[in-house]
């Protein structure tokens, strides 16, 4: 019965019978299923895993590449940032809306607050600073602005010196007037035009 023996140790997947004995040349330790030493081949996997598993000089290279562009390209927009009104925090903001509108109260009446409410929210700042043509970074600019976190600005908070000359202003027109209505006609336009010069 060796031939049959000898068949079914060929088969793949299949080990040695357990009464066979061992061949005096054949190490069991390092003998897999096909015949082939197990030593070798472990070795050559464990090889190629330490070689995955430490980078390689061209990829350390290649790394510290990208990064250093990285840093430059940072740079750069940064420097270009730096020309622009629009990334010059409020006090940048400020100066756009006065070359463009005349004043920062005027642009917040007109642009920024054209419906009168008093305050705007993030849409309605995002939306009218497009408008105006602001290119700068806005969500960075509504942070620095919004610091109480309300979600939502107002004059005050692009300009608060601005604001606290309109309202000693309008609290004067209360006091002589009683309304605002009645301090435009009968302080300002007491001849009815439809507008009144600045001087």
């Amino acid at each position: 019965d060796a031939l049959p023996r000898r068949f079914l140790a060929m088969a793949p997947g299949n080990l040695a019978l357990p009464d066979e004995p061992d061949s005096p040349n054949r190490d069991s330790s390092k003998a897999s299923s096909t015949g082939r030493p197990r030593s070798k081949a472990s070795s050559r996997l464990t090889e190629f895993l330490e070689r995955q598993s430490e980078p390689t000089p061209q990829y350390l290279i290649r790394r510290a590449t990208s990064k250093v562009h990285r840093e430059l390209v940072e740079d750069t927009r940064n420097a270009d940032d730096a020309g622009l009104l629009g990334n010059q925090g409020p006090e940048g903001f400020r100066r756009l809306l006065s070359r463009k509108f005349g004043s920062v109260a005027a642009a917040w009446h007109v642009s920024l607050d054209p419906d009168g409410n008093g305050q705007i929210s993030f849409g309605e700042f995002n939306h009218r600073c497009r408008q105006m043509g602001f290119t700068g970074n806005l969500r960075k600019l509504w942070g620095e602005l919004d610091t109480e976190k309300t979600g939502f600005i107002s004059l005050k908070e692009i300009d608060p010196k601005a604001y606290q000359e309109l309202e000693d202003f309008r609290a004067l027109c209360l006091d002589k007037h009683g309304n605002m209505l009645n301090a435009w006609h009968n302080g300002f336009n007491i001849e009815n035009k439809p507008g009144v010069p600045e001087t």
